[in-house]
C-alpha cells in the first residue's frame, strides 16, 4: 500500500481516526506509515498477521501505547477488536477471506450500532484482483477454493498460470483467472452488492490497485472525507496519480539499468580474476621443484 500512502493519509486526516486495524502486516512498511500518523494523532494501530515479516517487538518498543500486534488470523481476532475508524485490508488475497473479513467488520460494527468502517483494500488489480492466492489453502473451505497450483506463475494477458515461471510462481494461486468467487476485487464487489448497508466503493489503479469502501451515511456526515473519496475519481487526481506512477516507473527503469551495468562490471571482474589466477597457476607450474638437502 506504500504507493497509495498520500491518499490514505488524507483519509486518515479526514476521519480523525483513533482506532486503525491493519490486516496483513507483511514487512511493516505500511505499518510504519500508520504508526507515524498514530503517534501524531493519539491513535492506536491493531496489526493482524499470523506469519509476519516485521519485527513486532521492535515496533512495540518504538511506539509504546500505539501498537497492538495480533499474531493470528483475521477470522480469529476481528470479532473481539475495538471498533475501527479505518481498516487497511491487505491479508490473504482470495475471495473467501476478503468477503468474510468484510462481513466480520460489518457484523462487529452493527453490534456496536456503528456504520461500516472506512475500509481500504490493496491488490484489487493484477494479479490477484480476479485470481485467488492462498497462503494456507486448508483454511479455505473446499466449496470456496479454486483449483490451484504451486510452482506455476502468472503472466499479464494469460488467464492460465505457467508452470515453472511467471510472477509469484512459488506461491499457491488459482490456475485460472476470472470467474465467480475468484480474487480480491471480486470479493469486495460481491460484498458491497450483497450488503444491506448503503456502501460506496471506488478504485485506484497502480501499485496493484486500491479499493476504498465507505458507508454513504458516514460520507454524508463528514464532508471532508466525502471530498477525499470524490477526489479519487476526479480528472485532477487521476492526472497527478498518472504522473506519480510514471515517475516511479522511471525510477525502477533506471535502477534496472544500473543493476545491469553493475552485473556486467562484476562479470568482467570475474573474468579478469580468472585470467590472473590462470596466469599465476602457470607460473607456479613452471617453477622448478625444490631439491631437499640433508
Amino acid at each position: 500500500m506504500r504507493i497509495h500512502w498520500p491518499h490514505i493519509k488524507a483519509m486518515l486526516d479526514a476521519t480523525e481516526a483513533r482506532t486503525i486495524i491493519e490486516i496483513g502486516g507483511g514487512g511493516g512498511a505500511t505499518t510504519q506509515h500508520l504508526l507515524g500518523w498514530a503517534d501524531e494523532h493519539d491513535a492506536v494501530v491493531h496489526s493482524i498477521d499470523p506469519n509476519p515479516a516485521l519485527d513486532a517487538d521492535a515496533i512495540l518498543a518504538a511506539h509504546p501505547g500505539r501498537f497492538v500486534f495480533h499474531r493470528t488470523t483475521s477470522f480469529d481476532v476481528l470479532p473481539s477488536l475495538p471498533q475501527a475508524d479505518l481498516v487497511c485490508l491487505d491479508g490473504d488475497h482470495n475471495w473467501y477471506t476478503v468477503f468474510n473479513e468484510l462481513r466480520l467488520l460489518d457484523e462487529s460494527a452493527q453490534r456496536a450500532g456503528r456504520p461500516f468502517p472506512l475500509t481500504l483494500l490493496h491488490d484489487i488489480g493484477w494479479p490477484y484482483g480476479r485470481r485467488d492466492q492462498y497462503y494456507d489453502p486448508n483454511r479455505i473451505p473446499d466449496e470456496f477454493r479454486q483449483e490451484y497450483s504451486s510452482g506455476a506463475g502468472m503472466l499479464p494477458g494469460r488467464r492460465k498460470t505457467v508452470e515453472g515461471r511467471g510472477y509469484n510462481y512459488r506461491h499457491k494461486q488459482a490456475i485460472l483467472e476470472g470467474g465467480p468467487r475468484n480474487g480480491v476485487l471480486t470479493g469486495a464487489e460481491d460484498y458491497v452488492k450483497e450488503c444491506a448497508r448503503d456502501l460506496r466503493m471506488e478504485t485506484v489503479a497502480g501499485g496493484n490497485g486500491l479499493a476504498v469502501i465507505a458507508d454513504n451515511s458516514v460520507l454524508e456526515a463528514n464532508p471532508a472525507l466525502r471530498e477525499q473519496v470524490d477526489l479519487l475519481v476526479s480528472p485532477e487526481f487521476l492526472q497527478a496519480h498518472a504522473w506519480h506512477l510514471d515517475e516511479l516507473a522511471n525510477k525502477y527503469l533506471v535502477a534496472r539499468v544500473m543493476d545491469r551495468l553493475e552485473i556486467t562490471r562484476l562479470q568482467n571482474r570475474v573474468k579478469e580474476l580468472e585470467v590472473e589466477a590462470a596466469s599465476r597457476l602457470g607460473e607456479l607450474e613452471d617453477e622448478p621443484e625444490s631439491v631437499p638437502t640433508s
